[in-house]
């Protein structure tokens, strides 16, 4: 703790930190050292609650995930990287319209655009609008450099029953 101590104000610094600890089965301490850096400013805040959503998801505590997601505020200034994040981390808690909220946040120029459609397209098949997850995974597989993963993700929704072309 060191380094942070230097730098008490470095929200980077700080969730490095509560990454080491979580790698190294410190999860308390993880915990602790997310919302310190939660407090350090609205852009930590946000890193700092997506990150903790996603160490609570791994521990199976869905309601304490749930509370961390429900307080970033969607209006916010937010990255493409950090909606998808968002949006994965609803869609894992089971609210797909949370989910579908976030991911259609991603923007087209992000590599992870093609993640977000396909998580996109997931969560509108949960809710029953298989209509619009074909379209949407449709248009994606008419994109040549997008075309790979849209495809296998329709041979695997096609496979399982849910979707038919």
């Amino acid at each position: 703790m060191p380094t942070v101590a230097l730098a008490p104000e470095a929200a980077d610094l700080r969730l490095r930190l509560a990454r080491a600890y979580a790698v190294s089965f410190d999860y308390p301490a993880a915990e602790k050292t997310l919302l310190e850096a939660a407090r350090l400013g609205p852009g930590a805040n946000v890193l700092a609650k997506v990150s903790l959503s996603r160490l609570l998801l791994k521990l199976g505590l869905m309601k304490q995930a749930a509370v961390a997601l429900g307080e970033i505020d969607l209006a916010a200034g937010i990255d493409g990287r950090t909606s998808l994040a968002v949006g994965q981390a609803w869609a894992a808690l089971g609210d797909d319209p949370a989910a579908a909220r976030w991911l259609e946040r991603v923007p087209r120029f992000l590599p992870e655009y093609v993640k977000a459609q396909i998580a996109l397209a997931r969560a509108e098949q949960r809710m029953g609008l298989t209509d619009q997850a074909r379209q949407r995974l449709t248009v994606l597989a008419s994109d040549r450099r997008r075309a790979g993963a849209a495809v296998r993700e329709l041979q695997t929704i096609t496979s399982e029953g849910d979707l038919t072309c």
